[in-house]
Parts: structure tokens; C-alpha cells; sequence
């Protein structure tokens, strides 16, 4: 389906609204879907605790030294627990009948490390993750960011863990690495700053693609028609398609990671209190859906059993639903 373009000037630059709709939307079973993020859920950790595996000279860690990192892996178990769940990727043995018992990856696991490292390696990928890590610090009207905030994006980025010294040095054209007063802890600090300022990176890939195939520039402000495909089976009513049509989302990532760059960004307690504010109502109201799904045994749906259906709205995700917005 061709992409529909059409122009709609804004009444303002900055028109981000979050906005909630009182409907009853009824829970569809994807038991494909709940199947990859059931396996995945943990994908973070095992990632973690693979690198710090790696990093010892040895390629092991004994159990003590691993269980002390359970608080910043947010890991729900014991570490010993975690790693019998994932014996396909950790291996445990003892070296010798007087020392403990340590953990080391799996000949499967560290075969794919290897992969990994190579395919880190090749140059397309690499050029792409420093484009990303630039869009990122140009957010700052500073250009940089302290190392510790970077580093709680490291995986949204795509960032290899040792991305300082195996990705940051080979690019001085766009990064360096200073130190300064951090505001927020009004400590020394390192930031990681961008050299300068990157015209050709200040445009979202969707005016990129908008750009190329209408054979025009794109102006500021300007909202952009794309196709927004539903499964077999469903289609919107009119005060949820209202909704979607109104509703802009982006890339998403976990609410803490937002708080701390917003309290760098100097955002103040206002962005906070809305965020949390937010992200509570829309829990409770979930919990008050659900509830009274319970007791009815069964919900009105928002959506319509009447076949596949294309629509070109702009502003939306590929499922319908709102995220947190960054």
C-alpha cells in the first residue's frame, strides 16, 4: 500500500499532548507473542551477566562475586536460581576441590558471542551506532551527557558494553570524552560531548523516507501519513480511531531512564510528578478494566470482528496502543 502523504501545519512547534480516552478495550490472547516475550523477558540480565563473564581474564566468576550484582541487574531470584534457569548459557564447575564454585558460558553460548562480537565489528553497523549515540547527545542543548547517564541508554543504544574504548576512539570526528561539575550530584564528573553539531542527523528517518520517494523537502512542523495495518479480524471503532489519529509516539524505554535524563535535562519536579502522575492512572485503570471484566465475565470491545483493515493514520504504533512517550 503506496504511503499517504498529506501536510498539516501545527498551531505550535511543541504540541505533545498526553491525553486518556474512556474506553473498554477487550484483551486478545496472542499466545505466539506471549511465548517471545515469556523467553526474553530476562534477555537484559543474561546479557549482563554474559559481559561480565567475559570481562574476567579467566572467562569465569565465582557464584559470591556474581550474587553481588543481583541488586543491579534488578534480577528477581538468586543469582544461583537465575543461572540454573539458563544452563543453555551458563555452565557452573568448581576448578578445584578448595575453591568455589564458579560460572562460566557455555561452548553454545560463547560460540555466539563471538558472532556477536564479529557482527558488532563490521563497519555498517558500527557507522549506524554512532549516528544513534550523536542524536542522542544533540537532545542536550549542550551537546553531552555524564557517562552515567549514557550508560543507562547503553542498551536501547545498541552500545557494545565497552563501548568507551572499542567504539568511542575510533570516531574523534564525533565524540570526546571531558570532565565537569555534574549538576545534578555537583561532583567531578566525565561527560561525553559531542564534537559538533550534525545538520544531516537533526531529521527523523520518516522525513528521510517522505523526503526520497516525494522528490521534496519536508518542512518543519509538517505531519506525515504513513499506513497503519491491523490483524485479520479487526478494525476500530470511531472513538478509538479518533484517538489513534490524534495520539504520537516514539521510541520507547524503561521510566527510570526518562526521570534521570529529565532531572539532567533540568526538567524539574513537574516532568516527574506528570510522569509517575501518568503511568499510576493508567495503571489503576487497567486494574479497573480487568476487575470489572471479572465480574461482568465479559467486556465490551472497542474493536470489531469485520476483517483486515489499512488505515493511513499518522502518529500511531503498529498496534494501536499508546507508550510513554520520551
Amino acid at each position: 500500500m503506496m504511503v499517504s502523504l498529506y501536510s498539516t501545519k501545527l498551531p505550535h512547534q511543541l504540541n505533545q499532548a498526553r491525553t486518556f480516552i474512556a474506553c473498554r478495550i477487550k484483551w486478545v490472547c496472542d499466545p505466539y507473542l506471549d511465548t517471545v516475550v515469556s523467553k526474553e523477558k530476562n534477555l537484559k540480565q543474561v546479557i549482563s551477566f554474559k559481559n561480565q563473564l567475559i570481562s574476567s581474564p579467566s572467562k569465569s566468576l565465582p557464584l559470591s562475586t556474581l550474587s553481588l550484582l543481583k541488586p543491579y541487574f534488578n534480577l528477581s531470584t538468586t543469582a544461583l536460581n537465575f543461572f540454573h534457569k539458563y544452563y543453555t548459557v551458563f555452565s557452573q564447575f568448581q576448578p578445584s576441590p578448595s575453591l568455589p564454585f564458579h560460572f562460566k558460558l557455555t561452548p553454545q553460548a560463547f560460540s555466539l558471542h563471538k558472532e556477536e562480537q564479529l557482527i558488532l565489528k563490521s563497519q555498517p553497523l558500527r557507522d549506524d551506532t554512532v549516528k544513534r549515540l550523536a542524536k542522542f547527545l544533540m537532545l542536550s542543548g549542550a551537546k553531552r551527557l555524564p557517562l552515567h547517564i549514557v550508560d543507562r541508554f547503553k542498551y536501547d543504544l545498541g552500545l557494545p558494553h565497552d563501548y568507551i574504548t572499542a567504539l568511542l576512539s575510533d570516531y574523534p570526528e564525533y565524540f570526546s570524552v571531558c570532565e565537569d561539575k555534574d549538576c545534578l550530584t555537583n561532583n567531578d564528573s566525565f561527560f561525553l560531548e559531542l564534537v559538533s553539531w550534525k545538520d544531516e542527523l537533526a531529521v527523523s528517518e520518516m522525513e528521510k523516507r517522505v523526503s526520497l520517494e516525494d522528490l521534496r523537502n519536508v518542512k518543519r512542523g509538517e505531519r506525515i501519513g504513513f499506513p497503519l495495518n491491523f490483524p485479520d479480524g479487526f478494525d476500530l471503532k470511531k472513538k478509538v480511531r479518533d484517538w489513534v489519529f490524534e495520539w504520537q509516539v516514539s521510541k520507547k524505554t524503561e521510566k527510570e531512564n526518562v526521570l534521570r535524563l529529565g532531572d539532567y535535562l533540568g526538567f524539574g519536579n513537574r516532568f516527574t510528578k506528570a510522569l509517575v502522575s501518568s503511568t499510576k492512572k493508567g495503571m489503576e485503570r487497567n486494574a479497573k478494566y480487568k476487575s470489572r471484566e471479572e465480574e461482568n465475565g465479559s467486556s465490551e470491545s472497542e474493536f470489531e470482528d469485520v476483517g483486515s483493515s489499512d488505515s493511513n493514520l499518522e502518529g500511531a504504533n503498529n498496534d494501536g496502543t499508546r507508550k510513554m512517550k520520551m
